[in-house]
């Protein structure tokens, strides 16, 4: 579900479209715009092109939204649901646009706006409507994930209760985003192995001392995991340790199963950050040592 703008380009003599802002023109529109998906910590001197950019503002945006540039036209897609500050950027980038290359902004239902009523888009009725998709997951007692700039966002029965109890339903569902998406921690990535015969999948994320890490509570595949997957199950999911990152002298302390470890992690080393996943504090290799003993002695 989504909701898409398009604007179009200026065009030169004999009907020719002039050349599509580059990603430093169109950032220099707004204070703080960034790609979260740019190839550069810096917006390039490329021209916008049909490849999708994920953009927004640090801080700002919870999931960011899709600028593109294809047939002539600058086309903005916004998820729904959105945060309220992707929203709010979405529709400034909107109206720069239109008052820069003189166009009116359409809309995929075929409304038009100008640079002025695009800023007067109601889009928390389309935050609500998006967050009905929540209830629905609730009442299928089902964890909906909704992707974030940075990483995503789990929602269960008890966070979806929140929302909804909240004085504006919207701005705790940004709230809620947000506070995700910008936590001082690294986000460990899923791996995927075949045993040598090709019989079995296992799972596997690494946990380096000292180092704050978000990792799932109880892991499964990804959606993109899944697709590639197939019909395969994941029969194992491990954990590997590595020790002595502070001595420049990093290795693997070892393997252990994964609920294992989660069973044996001190509750004080770790809080739930949504519905799915857990920042775990720091850990001295002292601490992953004993955890990684009683694990073994399981």
């Amino acid at each position: 579900m989504s909701v898409i703008f398009s604007v179009k380009n200026k065009k030169k003599l004999f009907g020719r479209y002039t050349k599509a802002l580059s990603e430093r023109e169109i950032s220099e529109f707004i204070e703080g715009f960034c790609f979260f998906n740019g190839q550069n910590d810096e917006p390039s001197e490329l021209s916008l092109n049909e490849n999708v950019m994920i953009s927004g503002v640090w801080q700002k945006s919870a999931c960011g939204f899709e600028l593109s540039y294809e047939d002539g036209k600058y086309i903005v897609r916004v998820c729904t649901p959105s945060g309220v500050g992707d929203w709010q950027i979405a529709l400034e980038l909107l109206s720069k646009l239109s008052a820069q290359t003189g166009s009116k902004i359409e809309r995929d239902n075929e409304e038009i706006y100008d640079s002025e009523q695009i800023l007067k888009f109601d889009y928390e009725a389309d935050i609500m409507w998006g967050l009905e998709a929540l209830k629905d997951a609730k009442e299928k007692n089902q964890t909906l994930y909704i992707y974030g700039v940075e990483r995503d966002v789990a929602f269960d029965a008890v966070m979806i209760d929140e929302i909804f109890a909240s004085a504006s339903p919207v701005a705790k569902f940004d709230e809620m985003m947000r506070q995700v998406q910008y936590l001082d921690a690294y986000s460990a990535r899923e791996n995927l192995y075949e045993d040598k015969n090709g019989n079995e999948i296992f799972g596997a994320y690494t946990l380096s001392e000292n180092l704050p890490t978000i990792l799932p509570y109880a892991p499964s595949p990804s959606w993109q995991a899944q697709e590639a997957l197939g019909e395969r199950k994941v029969s194992r999911w491990i954990l590997t340790l590595v020790v002595g990152v502070e001595d420049s002298d990093a290795h693997v302390l070892g393997e252990c199963e994964y609920g294992a470890f989660m069973k044996n992690l001190p509750k004080e080393k770790y809080r739930f950050i949504d519905a799915a996943n857990v920042l775990v504090e720091p850990l001295s290799e002292e601490e992953m040592r004993e955890i990684f003993k009683k694990v073994n002695e399981a």
